[in-house]
């Protein structure tokens, strides 16, 4: 595990802590999600004599007491690390994010989520029926909810130990590319550290830093015109920052200032990844926005966003192809693409919901169909059709979490209307025509290889 400095003393006292504690304990670790891991694996090695298990919650709950009480009742554990919590802290934090945040602090304690309730009311339960100590590995901000919201639960603790310093905080909204790594949901908790952060009287960020974490804090919120403010202090301060112009973009474009949206986006572009791309991403929105609102009767709301999420799949695509094109290859290139997800697109939205659903469903049945009996022997034509059924039911869910992903939407994401339906269905398309290389350079498309996991899965549990 490679730490600096700071966090070897941390770990090492942690270490001592957990050695010295027989019997109930509370230990807080404030750490990354990634850091989560590499603590457990490592106490796991040093503290061989203790043994310790790991609860992960990976959805909101409402308790704890239940799923440590199942736990304890199936072995004797004595050091049990609980990551996650952050998960039942997010969907309250959602909804009160913008308490407050005219004073740009976000000061508000009102009310208490119902897991850190029942763990005050539940405290003493805790230490007399568990002769367990816990590990909470967590992130800033939910540390700052035990002080505030959880103190009965939090006076209990035997330790406190930090391992997240402030430029691994910052630097997932700060580094652009970092931030486009990161998915919805780690870039609202990656949000919420920043909150916590700010409130920090020993945080050293420069005033540009302080104005971007804030405009990204109050656009979350729904807080646009703030927000806009908050950037332009940023760009006053540092013209030519990328990533500014970017969000600057985004809170204008949810405002409906599309005008001004597209410009601080080429802006964005130009800083990032050069004139030339930029000049190519203001072209294309520009094209797919204005073929949009012609061809379709959707709202011009609703046509910027899909127009947006189109550009920047092609100039991912563009990124991502041949280095060695010259500028007028490039420029053909990119012409036939805006052209094919277009047209792709339109014609799902031509077909309509229900017509549009049952083409989908037959060009990639055409694909898949050969691949099917063979592995599974289904020779009966009904038999075949059910299979491939089961089989697109499940690819069409993995197809909508891949668009969300690579659009940078929420989990909960879904198509509301015709024309959202049909850009799904465009993608699903093209994910599942995607040419993956396999071992020995072998290609296949992606829909393929998938049918034929879904064989191998379907024969194992036949025992054929």
């Amino acid at each position: 595990m490679n730490l600096d400095e700071n966090a070897t003393e941390e770990y090492d006292s942690l270490l001592r802590c957990l050695r010295w504690t027989d019997g109930f304990g509370l230990i807080f670790a404030c750490c990354s999600p990634g850091m989560c891991h590499e603590i457990i694996s490592q106490v796991k090695e040093d503290i061989p004599e203790k043994k310790i298990e790991v609860l992960h919650l990976e959805e909101s709950v409402d308790s704890l007491y239940d799923l440590v009480d199942k736990i304890n009742y199936q072995q004797e554990v004595n050091v049990l690390f609980i990551t996650g919590i952050e998960n039942s802290l997010q969907e309250y934090e959602a909804k009160n994010f913008s308490q407050d945040s005219n004073k740009h602090h976000f000061d508000s304690w009102k009310g208490v989520p119902r897991i850190l309730g029942n763990l005050n009311l539940q405290r003493d339960r805790f230490r007399d029926d568990f002769q367990i100590c816990f590990v909470f590995l967590l992130p800033l901000f939910a540390l700052k909810y035990f002080i505030h919201r959880a103190p009965d639960f939090f006076d209990w603790r035997s330790g406190v130990f930090e391992f997240i310093s402030e430029q691994e905080i910052t630097s997932k909204v700060t580094s652009f590319q970092e931030y486009l790594n990161l998915s919805v949901k780690e870039r609202k908790i990656a949000l919420l550290e920043l909150r916590a952060f700010l409130k920090n009287e020993k945080q050293s960020l420069e005033p540009k830093e302080v104005f971007l974490i804030q405009g990204l804090l109050l656009s979350i919120s729904e807080e646009y015109e703030s927000a806009i403010l908050n950037f332009n202090q940023t760009l006053e301060l540092e013209p030519n920052n990328g990533f500014a112009w970017y969000h600057r973009g985004y809170a204008l474009k949810k405002l409906g200032r599309y005008d001004e949206a597209i410009n601080s986006f080429a802006k964005s572009w130009r800083i990032l990844y050069g004139n030339f791309q930029s000049q190519i991403f203001h072209e294309i929105l520009q094209s797919l926005l204005t073929q949009l609102q012609q061809v379709t009767t959707a709202s011009k709301e609703n046509c910027y966003e899909v127009a947006t999420r189109l550009a920047n799949e092609v100039i991912r695509d563009c990124q991502q192809s041949d280095q060695n094109k010259s500028t007028e290859e490039i420029a053909i290139w990119v012409e036939k693409k805006v052209n094919y997800v277009l047209q792709q697109c339109l014609n799902y939205y031509n077909f309509g919901s229900k017509q549009g659903r049952i083409e989908l469903q037959s060009t990639l049945s055409s694909i898949i169909y050969s691949h099917i009996p063979a592995s599974v022997n289904a020779k009966k034509y009904p038999h075949r059709l059910n299979l491939i059924e089961d089989f697109l039911q499940g690819f069409y869910a993995e197809a909508l979490n891949a668009f969300r992903r690579e659009v940078a939407l929420d989990d909960s994401y879904k198509p509301r209307t015709l024309l959202e339906l049909s850009e799904y269905m465009a993608f699903c398309e093209r994910y599942a025509r995607r040419i993956i290389t396999q071992k020995k350079g072998r290609r296949q498309k992606l829909i393929v290889l998938r049918a034929k996991k879904f064989c191998q899965q379907l024969r194992r549990t036949n025992g054929s």
